[in-house]
C-alpha cells in the first residue's frame, strides 16, 4: 500500500484539513442543502467541509454559503472552521434531515476549548494537537493542526459523531526525548478535556540507523492505530526530518501504534520508500524499535501458476523483520528457463509499491527455474555514498503443471544481521551473525499451496561485490537458521542464501552490499 507521504506539523501550522475519500457529484437529486459557518466573532467565513449519506456512506464536499444538490435523507456535515484574525480552529458537526431546500448552519461560538493535558509534562517544548471529527464508521472528515488555547470543539451528543486527538510534546529537530497521546471519544464532550499521567506512558527507544535509505532525508513520525474506530488513524506527529542515523525516545500512551519513516527528496518531490513498525504498547512499558537497521532483499511473493501464467511479483527492497518496508525505485529484469533455454524473458521499472505487471505464458509440464534481478534506481536520484541493499536477486527452481493453479514449494531467505552499529556496519575482521528468515508467501485460497520440507541452507558470502563467494557456516537451532560470516577487514558484505527442498524445488536469494564493514 502506498502510504501518505508526512509533513512536519508545527504549531504554527493552524491550517484545516479536509480528509475525504472520492467524491462523487449526487444523481437523481431532488433535494439541496446549504451549510452556512459562522466564525468566533459571529459573523459569516467561507470555508468548506465534508456532507456525510448516514443511508449509502457516500460522501460529498461542500462550500459554505452555496447550496449542495443532493437526494432526500439523512446527512452528517463536519468541518473546521479557521479564523484567520485570532489563528483559531473550530471544529464542528450537525446532524441533518435533508428534504427540498434545507438550511443549518455551524457556529464557532458553541465551540469549547479542547484541552490534552499531560500531568508532568516536559518543559520549553512546543506542544501542539491534531484532531479529526468523523461521522459514523466512515474514516473521512474534517482535521486541523492547532494549539492549545487556539483549538476548539462544538460539542455533541450524538453517538454518530467521533473525535480522535493526539496531542504531542518536543522540540522538533532536537529534542531527545518526545512525548505523543492519543485517543477518541463518541459524541463530543461538553468539557472536550483529557488528562494523562506520565506515569502510565510507554517508552519506546528508536533507533534508526544509516544503511539501505536511498536518500538523506528521512523523517521520523508516531501514528495512533486505533482497533475500534477509525477516525483516530489518520492523525500524526512528526518529530524528526534530516540525515540519518537519529535516535529518541518516544512516550506514548498505551495501545498500537505505527512508528514510521519515510524516504524522501525534495528535488524531485519523491517519495519513495520508507518503513514502518506496527506496535502494541502497554502503559508503563519500555520498547525498543530499529528503523533501516536490516538488509532489505526480497519478500513478499510466492511464484504461481494461474491458468498457464506464471506470476511472481517479489518485494525485492523490503524489511522482513517491520509490518511494512519498502523501496519503490528499481528496475527489474525477469527471465523463465526450461531446459537450459530462456523460454519469456522481460524487463520493467518499478515506480510505485508494486512492481511492474510480468506474466509469461507457460505452455508445457515441466521444471522451471524463475530469475528476477533488481537494481535500485529512480530518474533524477544520487545515491547516497556507501548505501547499502543495492541489488537483488531471486532463483526459483520447481515443477510447473500449467494445467494446475499452485504455489511453487520453495522458500526465499531473508536476511537479518546482528550486532551492527548505527551505520549498519560491523567492526574490521569481527564475525557477523546473520539469522537466515525462510519465507513463504501464499495466501490466495483459490490456489493450492504445497510447502516444501526443507532439507538443507546454504549461505555463501562475498566481499567483491559479487565477484567471488565463500560458503559460511549455518546452524539450525531450535527452529531458527543462521550463519556465521566472517568479516574482511574493510568494504561491504554481499550474501547469498539457497535452500533445497526434498521434492527437488530450491530458491536462491541474493543482495549485494547486505551490511557494511568498518
Amino acid at each position: 500500500m502506498r502510504r501518505i507521504r508526512r509533513t512536519l506539523a508545527t504549531a504554527a501550522a493552524l491550517t484545516p484539513l479536509l480528509l475525504t475519500g472520492v467524491s462523487t457529484p449526487a444523481s437523481a437529486a431532488s433535494s439541496s442543502l446549504t451549510v452556512d459557518t459562522l466564525g468566533r466573532s459571529g459573523a459569516k467565513v467561507a470555508t468548506s467541509g465534508e456532507v456525510l449519506s448516514l443511508t449509502t456512506g457516500q460522501s460529498y464536499q461542500f462550500t459554505s454559503g452555496r447550496a449542495l444538490s443532493l437526494p432526500a435523507g439523512r446527512y452528517g456535515v463536519v468541518v473546521d472552521i479557521w479564523n484567520s484574525k485570532d489563528q483559531t480552529d473550530t471544529m464542528g458537526s450537525q446532524l441533518v434531515t435533508v428534504s427540498g431546500r434545507t438550511t443549518t448552519t455551524i457556529d464557532a461560538r458553541k465551540g469549547r476549548p479542547l484541552s490534552i493535558r499531560l500531568d508532568h509534562a516536559p518543559a520549553n517544548v512546543q506542544e501542539s494537537y491534531y484532531a479529526q471529527l468523523c461521522i459514523g464508521s466512515s474514516p473521512m472528515g474534517a482535521g486541523a493542526w492547532g494549539s492549545p488555547g487556539k483549538f476548539y470543539v462544538i460539542p455533541s451528543s450524538s453517538s454518530q459523531v467521533h473525535l480522535g486527538y493526539l496531542a504531542s510534546w518536543g522540540q522538533p529537530m532536537t529534542a531527545t526525548d518526545v512525548y505523543s497521546v492519543s485517543g477518541q471519544t463518541n459524541g463530543v464532550p461538553s468539557t472536550p478535556t483529557v488528562t494523562f499521567k506520565a506515569a502510565s506512558l510507554a517508552s519506546v527507544h528508536v533507533q534508526a540507523k544509516r544503511g539501505p535509505e536511498g536518500t538523506s532525508d528521512v523523517d521520523f513520525s508516531l501514528q495512533p492505530l486505533s482497533t475500534t474506530n477509525s477516525c483516530q488513524n489518520r492523525l500524526f506527529q512528526e518529530f524528526y526530518r534530516g540525515a540519518p542515523p537519529f535516535a529518541m525516545t518516544a512516550h506514548v500512551s498505551a495501545g498500537t501504534w505505527a512508528v514510521r519513516s519515510d524516504e524522501m527528496d525534495d528535488a524531485t518531490n519523491a517519495d519513495f520508500g520508507g518503513v514502518e513498525a506496527d506496535r502494541q504498547f502497554q502503559a508503563g512499558g519500555h520498547y525498543a524499535q530499529g528503523l533501516y537497521a536490516n538488509t532489505w532483499g526480497p519478500v513478499g511473493s510466492q511464484p504461481s501458476t494461474w491458468y498457464g501464467r506464471l506470476d511472481f511479483q517479489p518485494d525485492m527492497f523490503t524489511d522482513p523483520t517491520v509490518a511494512y518496508a519498502h523501496e519503490a525505485a528499481a528496475k527489474y529484469t525477469g527471465t523463465l528457463v526450461e531446459g537450459g533455454k530462456v523460454v519469456s524473458s522481460h524487463s520493467w521499472t518499478d515506480m510505485g509499491p508494486v512492481p511492474g505487471s510480468w506474466e509469461p505464458h507457460v505452455s508445457s509440464k515441466g521444471w522451471y527455474t524463475v530469475n528476477i534481478a533488481a537494481q535500485r534506481y529512480y530518474p533524477g536520484i544520487h545515491y547516497p555514498a556507501g548505501m547499502l541493499s543495492t541489488a537483488s536477486t531471486v532463483s526459483v527452481h520447481y515443477y510447473i503443471n500449467p494445467a494446475v493453479n499452485a504455489y511453487a514449494p520453495a522458500y526465499l531467505t531473508s536476511f537479518d544481521p546482528q550486532g551492527l552499529g548505527m551505520d549498519d556496519q560491523a567492526a574490521p575482521k569481527s564475525s557477523t551473525r546473520v539469522t537466515l528468515w525462510l519465507d513463504h508467501q501464499g495466501g490466495d485460497q483459490s490456489i493450492a499451496d504445497h510447502r516444501g520440507t526443507v532439507s538443507s541452507v546454504k549461505v555463501w558470502a562475498s566481499f567483491d561485490g559479487g565477484v567471488t563467494w565463500q560458503a559460511v557456516s549455518v546452524t539450525h537451532t531450535g527452529g531458527t537458521w543462521a550463519a556465521l560470516v566472517p568479516n574482511a577487514a574493510s568494504g561491504a558484505v554481499s550474501l547469498r542464501s539457497t535452500v533445497n527442498d526434498t521434492d527437488g524445488s530450491s530458491a536462491t536469494t541474493t543482495v549485494y552490499r547486505a551490511y557494511a564493514i568498518g
